[in-house]
């Protein structure tokens, strides 16, 4: 290509060849580079955006572009700041468009986004309500009801007001009346909801002279597990302003009425012609104090420990006594069993019967054992002969024999009693003088 050709953006190579008349050839070559530093020319448009239900709006580059273009290439659309909204930015807003082009060469341009709340808050009234009629003119003056309405806007409520104002006198004649609340959010947007107030006696009938709670004992020798139970009734009064027909009564239970162990509540409901009713309570508790029956406790028993027993000790058996009880019998237990072997002495046995509300009674025999055993001598002697021998003077002579050993049961010091000691063996002195007698028990 000549010097002063149009080159593309990019890199070129231009190459030249010189020949010679043999047809030789050399050639030189070098590149134009043509850079693109042109930017891109942005053009934006001004446009209006609504918030969602939730406060926000979002935009796009593209939605504020308006034909933005590049000499060299299409124009990639970067960014638009700012691109998010909240009720904060309720009306016109500026934001700025950036493009680029293929080689990075970026131009801005400016434009104005209306953001505008369109989203009307969501109410929901409380139900229908009833307002008691005064007790004395039946008549009634309506009170402020704006708080009868769940309102939530994103951009927040600016006012809520009532259809029948407040402190609107209602006559005894009127029942009812419609109620019409009107939510305003700051913005401007509006919605309502409706609901109706009715207007009744609501005034209950008063009870006097309620009873106060009431505790009964199941008393002594008592076979049932429970009472009865007594009280004055209470007495009640209804207006509006005066007797508008008869009160009815309702009762749980009537005085006399017998009540299981444990606390029962006694009800009294009274209602007029309206349907208003009040109710009194008390409690009646019935305490089981009634100790068990303990039948068939066995008498004093008394056994020997008997010949031959190495034990000081002897068994005993009788008939278990059984136990009764009004509630129920929990336990009946014993210090013994019979068929226990029982010590030589008097030994207590106590039977306890324990009822399932805590109340016990108890029967007591004693078992006396008697040491009968006689002791066990061992090893008691044979019979022993004896000669005078020759020379004695004396018509006797001394015997010995191994003394015999004795046991017993029970133990303890064995006492001895000896017709006759083992030998008597005469004690001398030194120069063999007798001086006294000296006896080996």
């Amino acid at each position: 290509m000549a010097s002063g050709s149009l080159f593309p953006v990019g890199t070129t190579t231009n190459t030249f060849v010189t020949t010679d008349a043999a047809g030789n050839s050399a050639t030189c070559s070098f590149t134009v580079t043509v850079a693109d530093d042109t930017p891109p020319v942005s053009i934006c448009q001004s446009i209006t955006v609504n918030l969602d239900a939730t406060g926000n709006a979002t935009i796009t580059p593209a939605m504020v572009n308006n034909g933005s273009h590049d000499n060299c290439s299409p124009v990639t659309l970067v960014s638009v700041v700012p691109s998010t909204f909240t009720c904060a930015n309720v009306g016109a807003n500026t934001v700025t468009l950036t493009v680029s082009d293929a080689v990075g060469n970026t131009s801005t341009c400016t434009s104005t986004v209306t953001i505008h709340d369109v989203t009307a808050p969501v109410v929901s009234c409380f139900g229908d309500t009833t307002f008691a009629k005064s007790p004395t003119l039946c008549t009634n003056t309506l009170p402020d009801l704006t708080y009868r309405v769940t309102a939530t806007d994103a951009c927040g409520v600016a006012s809520v007001t009532q259809s029948i104002p407040a402190g609107t006198i209602i006559g005894a004649s009127q029942a009812s009346v419609p109620i019409t609340l009107t939510v305003t959010d700051v913005n401007g947007n509006t919605s309502t909801c409706s609901f109706t107030v009715f207007f009744t006696d609501q005034t209950p009938p008063v009870i006097s002279g309620c009873p106060s709670n009431i505790t009964v004992n199941t008393g002594a020798g008592n076979t049932a597990c429970s009472q009865t139970a007594t009280w004055t009734e209470p007495t009640a009064m209804d207006q509006c302003p005066t007797p508008l027909g008869a009160i009815t009564w309702t009762k749980s239970h009537l005085p006399g009425a017998t009540f299981p162990v444990g606390t029962t509540t006694v009800t009294y409901t009274v209602s007029d012609a309206s349907g208003n009713s009040s109710t009194c309570s008390f409690t009646v508790t019935v305490v089981d104090n009634t100790v068990p029956i303990i039948a068939n406790c066995p008498a004093n028993i008394t056994v020997n420990t008997g010949a031959g027993n190495t034990a000081c000790s002897q068994t005993a058996t009788w008939t278990a006594p059984t136990a009764t009880d009004n509630c129920g019998v929990q336990s009946l237990t014993s210090t013994h069993n019979s068929g226990d072997v029982f010590p030589a002495g008097v030994t207590t046995v106590t039977y306890t019967a324990l009822d399932i509300h805590g109340n016990t009674s108890t029967c007591s025999f004693t078992v006396t054992v008697v040491d009968n055993t006689v002791p066990v001598i061992a090893d008691c002697p044979s019979n022993v002969t004896v000669n005078t021998g020759a020379g004695n003077t004396a018509c006797s002579q001394t015997a010995t024999w191994t003394e015999p050993t004795a046991t017993d049961n029970c133990g303890g010091t064995i006492t001895w009693t000896k017709s006759h000691y083992r030998r008597c063996i005469p004690s001398r002195t030194n120069n063999g003088n007798v001086c006294s007698n000296r006896c080996s028990r």
